[in-house]
């Protein structure tokens, strides 16, 4: 299930596409009928449970404990998007998020050649159902799914902090689902998009429409939006933003994921100040750009313990050549009751608390 990225590996674009970014995409996170399908032989698009890593040898050990707190992060989720040069032919993009600071997020993108030392050029058997990975697995707790040498580990390689909060019946990890990707509807009709077949594995298809049927109640439909606007009365009726949101929400209910690299998010509103623009690679010094935002309705669908409102993502435009992994640019919008309970608490309109992180 790989996002594809037409602005960088097409001649023939549209020019509307070359003005705002690639076709853009959206993801739904659907229960997979094959586990094993999620491992990383398989370039895993996916939702929680334990990052599927690109490099099983160079693991981020040290861009996992969040900067404010330094505790360990959680995973949240994973984009497979090649990108357009041979150094980014494999090419991974992974989430975090702090449950003890609200607003903290990071990113990091992993990449490889197509000749690389973990992967043959012939895609692996889908009929291989092993879901262990004797690579991965000395090298993490076994609970969380991070590096061990990420937190101090107990006798048996697993971090004491997992070990307490499970003791204490806290989650460890947010609910594991797949994500399948079709293009994204913007207009308002009545027929759906159709699902991109490439983005499908197996017989799998069926599982979104069956998804869909199962999960109405779950899905941000018109209700929803009613509860939204009936949450921010502040909200002006004329928000562009926030119509824009509205419109994407009703067009691809239940989605997860709005992708569109090298075009711009799509934010709760536009109240307040805006993010500020993300910074360089500090790599390469090649500008970064939008890629995919993490949405709202995700913490519904995978029962997600810590709250947010949109989680931008932004990387380097050049894919560069990285030895491991990097940590690219973060900007989170948060939950709208959370600022507008700090704007009555002050009795004045302030701006969106925006975290940003790279």
């Amino acid at each position: 299930m790989d996002v594809s990225s037409p602005n960088h590996d097409s001649q023939s674009e549209t020019s509307s596409d070359a003005e705002d970014g690639s076709t853009p995409l959206v993801g739904y996170a659907v229960k997979p009928s094959e586990y094993h399908l999620l491992q990383r032989r398989y370039f895993p698009s996916k939702i929680g449970g334990s990052p599927a890593w690109l490099d099983p040898e160079l693991l981020p050990s040290g861009d996992l404990t969040c900067d404010s707190c330094a505790k360990p992060l959680t995973f949240l989720a994973q984009i497979y998007s090649p990108g357009g040069n041979d150094a980014a032919f494999h090419r991974t993009i992974y989430v975090f998020a702090c449950r003890s600071c609200p607003g903290s997020f990071r990113a990091l993108r992993s990449q490889l050649p197509r000749d690389n030392a973990y992967y043959p050029p012939v895609p692996a058997s889908e009929d291989d159902t092993t879901v262990s990975d004797d690579v991965i697995a000395p090298k993490s707790c076994s609970l969380c799914g991070l590096p061990r040498d990420v937190a101090e580990c107990d006798g048996q390689g697993v971090h004491v902090s997992c070990r307490k909060r499970l003791e204490s019946r806290w989650k460890l990890k947010v609910d594991e689902f797949g994500l399948f990707i079709e293009e994204c509807d913007e207009e308002m009709t009545d027929s759906e998009s159709d699902v991109l077949a490439s983005d499908l594995v197996g017989d799998e298809s069926h599982l979104l429409e069956e998804y869909r049927k199962k999960n109405e109640e779950e899905m941000m439909d018109e209700s929803e939006i009613e509860a939204f606007d009936e949450l921010c009365p502040e909200i002006d009726a004329d928000d562009q933003a926030h119509k824009d949101f509205e419109l994407l929400a009703k067009a691809n209910p239940g989605h997860v994921i709005y992708y569109r690299r090298g075009g711009r998010p799509v934010w709760l509103t536009s109240m307040g100040k805006q993010p500020a623009s993300p910074t360089r690679c500090e790599l390469c010094g090649a500008p970064r750009e939008f890629e995919f935002q993490i949405q709202p309705q995700l913490v519904y669908k995978a029962s997600c313990d810590f709250d947010f409102g949109v989680v931008a993502v932004y990387t380097c435009s050049a894919d560069c050549d990285i030895k491991g992994y990097a940590r690219e640019f973060t900007a989170a919008q948060e939950e709208p009751e959370e600022w507008l309970a700090s704007n009555e608490e002050k009795q004045e309109v302030v701006d969106i608390p925006v975290s940003s992180s790279r």
